[in-house]
C-alpha cells in the first residue's frame, strides 16, 4: 500500500528494462540525491571525458531497494519502456532520418568551422613567431657587433704580426644555423577536407523518440503491488530480499545514505550525509531472521574487515511478522510483507584488541 509524499501526477518516472530501472532526467537525478537520500549510481559515458572510470554520466540505475522505497513512498512511479514502445509509422521514420541527417549536417559544418578558425590562430601564432624570432636576431647581431668592436680595440694593441694572423683567420658566420629551432620555418598545416569528421550524441533515452507512449496505462505503474503482480518489476519475492528492503528503509529513515557495499564484504555502505562529501561509517549485512545461525568465523571475519577499513559493521535482523499496519485489514498487511515492512534490529559490531 502506498503513502505518496508527493502526487502521482509530479512523481519521478523510473524506466524499467530488464529488471533494472533507470532515470535519465538530469534534474530527476538531482532530486533524488539532494531531497530524498537516493544516489543510485551513474553508468553512462560523457563525451570528451578521457576517464570514464572518475565520474560517468546518465542513465542513472539504482538499487532493487531504492526502487522498492521510491515506488512505496509514492515518490517515484514505474514505467515500463519495451510495452511503451509503439510501432513507428512510415512518415515518423522519415522525418527521424532527415532529422538526423540535419543534425549531422550542422555538426559537420560546425566541425569544419572549428578547424578553419584553429588553422587562421596558428597563422597568428605563425607570424608572431616570426617577429619574435627577428627580434631576437636583431639582438644576436648586436651582441656579435658589439663583441667585434671589443675583439678591435683590444687587437689594437698586439703586435702587427698577431693582428695579421687574425686577419687570416675566416669570419665567424653570422648567418643562422639550419639546425637552430628559433629560425626552422613553421610546420606545414593539414589542408582541410572537404569532409570532416562530426560527433553526434546517440539518443539513448526512450523519451527521444515520437514513438515512445509511457502514458498507456498498460506500462505504467504507481504502485508495487501492481508492478509486481505483471512481472515487470520481481523485487523483492523472498525473504532475504524483503529483509534487504526493510534494512534499506530502517537506515533511510535514520536520515543516512546507502550506497553498494559489495567491495567491503557488505550489501550497503551506509554514509552520515551525501557519499561525495563523508566516508562511510557502516557496512551492513542483513540477516532475514532474528533466528539466523551466525558462525563465529563470520563474526571475526566482519568484526577484523570492518576495523581494518575504518568501518563499523552493521547487522540488522529483520523480523517479518512484526509488520504493523495501521488498521486490521489483513490486505494491508500482506502489502507490508510484500514491501519488506517488517520490524528491524540494528547492532553494531567492531573489533576490540586483547591483552
Amino acid at each position: 500500500m502506498t503513502s505518496p509524499l508527493t502526487s502521482s501526477s509530479t512523481s519521478i518516472p523510473l524506466y524499467v528494462s530488464n529488471g533494472k530501472a533507470y532515470c535519465w532526467d538530469p534534474q530527476h537525478v538531482a532530486d533524488l540525491r539532494v531531497k530524498h537520500r537516493i544516489c543510485g549510481l551513474m553508468t553512462g559515458t560523457l563525451p570528451g571525458v578521457s576517464q570514464q572510470n572518475v565520474f560517468l554520466g546518465l542513465p542513472q540505475v539504482l538499487m532493487p531497494e531504492e526502487v522498492v522505497l521510491l515506488v512505496e513512498n509514492g515518490i517515484c512511479h514505474l514505467i515500463h519502456s519495451p510495452s511503451a514502445i509503439i510501432p513507428p509509422t512510415p512518415s515518423q521514420i522519415e522525418q527521424h532520418e532527415l532529422s538526423r541527417l540535419s543534425t549531422a549536417r550542422s555538426l559537420q559544418l560546425e566541425a569544419e568551422a572549428a578547424a578553419v578558425e584553429k588553422v587562421r590562430k596558428f597563422a597568428v601564432t605563425v607570424n608572431d613567431s616570426a617577429e619574435v624570432r627577428r627580434k631576437r636576431e636583431e639582438r644576436r647581431r648586436g651582441k656579435q657587433k658589439q663583441k667585434e668592436e671589443e675583439e678591435d680595440v683590444a687587437a689594437s694593441a698586439t703586435p702587427l704580426i698577431q693582428r695579421q694572423i687574425d686577419a687570416q683567420t675566416p669570419a665567424e658566420q653570422t648567418d643562422p644555423s639550419p639546425n637552430d629551432p628559433s629560425t626552422a620555418p613553421p610546420p606545414c598545416t593539414k589542408q582541410i577536407s572537404a569532409g570532416q569528421p562530426y560527433f553526434t550524441t546517440v539518443p539513448s533515452t526512450p523519451l527521444a523518440h515520437p514513438w515512445f507512449s509511457p502514458s498507456t496505462a498498460s506500462s505504467t505503474y504507481h504502485s508495487l503491488s501492481s508492478a509486481l503482480a505483471s512481472r515487470v518489476w520481481t523485487y523483492p519475492t523472498t525473504l532475504l530480499e524483503r529483509a534487504r528492503c526493510a534494512s534499506f528503509r530502517a537506515i533511510w529513515e535514520q536520515g543516512m545514505y546507502s550506497g553498494h557495499g559489495v567491495r567491503f564484504g557488505g550489501e550497503f555502505l551506509v554514509y552520515p550525509g551525501d557519499p561525495l562529501r563523508y566516508h562511510s561509517h557502516f557496512v551492513n549485512t542483513t540477516l532475514p531472521s532474528a533466528d539466523t545461525v551466525i558462525r563465529p568465523m563470520e563474526l571475526v571475519a566482519w568484526g577484523r574487515l570492518g576495523t581494518a577499513t575504518k568501518k563499523a559493521h552493521l547487522i540488522c535482523c529483520y523480523d517479518e511478522d512484526g509488520a504493523s499496519g495501521n488498521g486490521n485489514g489483513e490486505e494491508q498487511r500482506q502489502d507490508e510483507k510484500v514491501a519488506g515492512r517488517g520490524t528491524v534490529d540494528c547492532y553494531s559490531l567492531e573489533w576490540g584488541n586483547f591483552g
